[in-house]
Formats: structure tokens, C-alpha cells, sequence
């Protein structure tokens, strides 16, 4: 089968396909749509925040702990909940 355009040649194997145009997250029009300069900021010029918020911060945190667990549940080890706290 040929490519169509805008199409790698692994996408005619499954089911993504991949399409040069751009990608609007919901986040991203809800942000723009509250303040574009907001957006503007975060979004096009990346200006650094002068702070971290305690959510992303937590979140951070939460995220590293389960996906070093699911490691190593992969590698066969199993955590204790003192190793999970640990990292």
C-alpha cells in the first residue's frame, strides 16, 4: 500500500497515523481562552515561572514514586511501602 502524504510509512501498519499540522490540547485552548497573554507567556515566548505551585510539586513527586514501584515490578522486585516512601 502507498503512503498517503503527510504519512510515515509505519502508520499504514496500525492505526495512528501521523499528520503535519498542529495539535490544540484542550488545556491549551481553555488557557488561551482565559488569558492569551497567559498563553502567550507559557506557551510561545516559555517564560519561566517564578514559582512552583504545591500541586505540581506533589504531583511531581507522586508520579516519580509509581513509576519507579511499576519498575520494579517489571524488574521482579518488589517494593515495600518504607522503599516507596524512600524515593
Amino acid at each position: 500500500m502507498p503512503c498517503q502524504p503527510n504519512q510515515s510509512p509505519a502508520s499504514n501498519r496500525g492505526t495512528r497515523t501521523t499528520i503535519d499540522r498542529p495539535h490544540w490540547s484542550y488545556s491549551q485552548v481553555s488557557q488561551f481562552l482565559r488569558c492569551p497573554l497567559s498563553y502567550y507567556f507559557d506557551r510561545v515566548a516559555r517564560v519561566p515561572k517564578p514559582f512552583i505551585s504545591g500541586g505540581l510539586a506533589l504531583g511531581a513527586t507522586v508520579h516519580h514514586a509509581l513509576a519507579e514501584y511499576h519498575r520494579g515490578i517489571q524488574e521482579g522486585r518488589i517494593m515495600e511501602p518504607d522503599q516507596i516512601h524512600a524515593v
